[in-house]
């Protein structure tokens, strides 16, 4: 998330509009890394989210109000004590760090006043909220850190509140002078280093703006970029000393993807601007709360099916090479009917015998190893047995090497509409196909859903054509959906999408056929190649093997094309 000091600082300077003056109403702790302030002031009442959770800390002004446990954890308790009616006075920024405090007015148990200060640490995996009291000492923590935990600061009751100390400047009140230098490191690194708050986005975004490639070496700036790069500073130093902010989110693919108290151009996508700083972190955390069970959802799917995947091949390469084994066999059967014939000259205690070979012309000799501590019948049995078993075996891997194969098939299938899925509902029609076939458990009661739609193009010369993007719509499109006059289309022998094209009994044209055929070469594995060959037959032609998984079918009567993915211009989708 690109939570940094710039952003906190438009975001203090927005809370000391809406917040100063207001009095703490209710404080809850919805989780352990999660604080909620509901803060009423000039009529009206918001709601404060203050996330400590993971690497991606924040704070917000929120419409949603997290649920409650039934139990307070011990810090909620402490912050009910002291802060409970509590009057905002201050809030401000340590430097143009990711770090505030909030100075409160309250009252002790005998009615005095007493000064409090929530200071909030949103810096990565070390966030913490502290409460501490006017002399300087730590009433309570979200987190108390030991030496072990973080070794330049202690965090517990009792002791001296330290404030984390940098040696970086404070763009806010600093004079901006970049000399020559001879370090090498690269310049956005060395931006990130050299100034309090600022992100990696904001690094490039200097970068882009002073016109200087952000990996240029430190070191290799000429006078005019250094020159450049100090009037981009000091513009930017004014526009944080008068508050001048142009809150803004970059989209890709419809999604939000990056936002920032400023533009951030060099990610070279649409961005939409914002009213307020508060409003777009607010957009952009819902929007990832949203996607959270659905990214995690695809991380355990990642993960299950590539673990499966793996050990699906192993077990084909141990098999295969079993089989090859198994393959290698009439020289047994061979030692056991030749030890057979020449018994009565071979006896215990021998590791080999010389016989002639009567199978062969012209009966030259052969060595046989021997079990020394058998007989010549013994020995005989031993290779008869061996033979037997080869054979046995053989014909049990003929039908588990297809079985697996299937097997394998099934699994890239899976990963391919995994890496298809956008949204929940696709994640969990994967998921429910995985129960199904019992790679994963159910977890709680199975909930009915309505089945995600597959993808929808229009032809140039006016076909209607369908891509499926995971096996359920792939089996609706093709087994239930499709005519028997459509045609179908698919990759040729990796995972892909089930693609019909409608005929409704017309003759289609070749240019109708390539641009189906390219929709079927991008949405498969092998999308991003170059050069990828799709099958194409009528639906009529299409089978599903008895109990096979959904989507999973053969066909035959087909034709197969070479598509140019490099040079092709996909239709859009509708």
């Amino acid at each position: 998330m690109s939570y940094d000091g710039i952003v906190t600082h438009a975001m203090v300077r927005e809370w000391n509009q809406a917040f100063v003056g207001g009095r703490i109403q209710k404080i809850h702790q919805p989780t352990q890394a999660l604080l909620r302030l509901d803060i009423f002031n000039e009529r009206k009442t918001e709601t404060l989210i203050l996330s400590t959770a993971g690497n991606s800390p924040y704070g917000m002004i929120s419409n949603t109000k997290p649920e409650n446990p039934q139990t307070p954890p011990q810090f909620c308790m402490i912050l009910r004590k002291h802060l409970q009616n509590g009057k905002i006075t201050t809030i401000k920024q340590q430097g143009l760090d990711r770090i505030f405090q909030f100075n409160i007015q309250s009252y002790n148990e005998l009615g005095e006043a007493v000064e409090f200060s929530l200071i909030v640490e949103l810096t990565g995996k070390y966030s913490n909220i502290v409460l501490v009291d006017e002399t300087g000492k730590i009433v309570g923590a979200q987190k108390r850190m030991s030496k072990d935990f973080f070794a330049s600061r202690l965090i517990y009751p009792g002791l001296p509140y330290e404030p984390m100390v940098t040696e970086k400047k404070n763009l806010l009140d600093c004079t901006i002078a970049i000399d020559e230098t001879e370090v090498g490191t690269k310049l956005q690194k060395w931006l990130l280093a050299e100034y309090e708050g600022f992100g990696p986005l904001f690094c490039r975004e200097i970068c882009l703006i002073a016109g200087i490639d952000a990996n240029k070496p430190r070191s290799s700036l000429t006078e005019e970029e250094r020159q450049q790069l100090e009037k981009t500073l000091k513009d930017f130093q004014v526009k944080l000393q008068q508050g001048e902010f142009t809150p803004t989110i970059a989209i890709e693919n419809g999604k939000d993807k990056a936002f920032h108290a400023y533009t951030l151009n060099h990610l070279g996508l649409p961005t939409e601007s914002m009213p307020t700083m508060n409003e777009t972190v607010a957009r952009f955390v819902g929007n990832q709360e949203q996607e959270g069970p659905a990214r995690a959802l695809e991380s355990q799917l990642l993960q299950v099916l590539k673990t499966r995947i793996d050990r699906a091949e192993s077990k084909r390469g141990k098999m295969m090479e079993e089989y090859h084994d198994s393959l290698d066999r009439e020289h047994n059967r061979l030692y056991g009917d030749l030890l057979s014939a020449h018994g009565h000259a071979i006896h215990r205690g021998q590791k080999e015998a010389v016989v002639q070979n009567y199978f062969e012309e012209d009966a030259p000799d052969i060595t046989i190893p021997l079990d020394e501590k058998k007989d010549a019948r013994q020995n005989a049995a031993h290779y008869y047995k061996v033979y037997q078993k080869k054979k046995n075996r053989e014909s049990i891997l003929e039908e588990r090497i297809p079985e697996t194969d299937r097997e394998i098939a099934f699994l890239k299938q899976a990963l391919h509409d995994t890496k298809m899925a956008k949204t929940p509902a696709e994640f969990r029609e994967v998921q429910s196909l995985l129960v199904q076939e019992g790679y994963l458990k159910q977890q709680g009661k199975k909930k009915k859903e309505s089945l995600s739609k597959p993808m929808r193009f229009t032809s140039s010369d006016g076909f209607l054509i369908f891509v499926g993007k995971n096996h359920a719509q792939n089996d609706e499109l093709t087994m239930r959906f499709a005519n028997r006059d459509d045609l179908f289309f698919h990759a040729k022998d990796v995972p892909g999408s089930h693609v019909i094209l409608r005929t409704d009994g017309r003759e289609v044209p070749e240019q109708t056929i390539q641009e189906t055929a390219i929709l079927a070469a991008l949405y498969s594995s092998e999308g991003e190649e170059e050069y990828v060959l799709v099958d194409y037959t009528e639906k009529k032609n299409v089978k599903k093997a008895k109990k096979a998984a959904p989507g999973m079918v053969y066909y035959e009567d087909y034709k197969t094309i070479q598509v140019n993915l490099k040079d092709a211009q996909p239709l859009k989708g509708e």
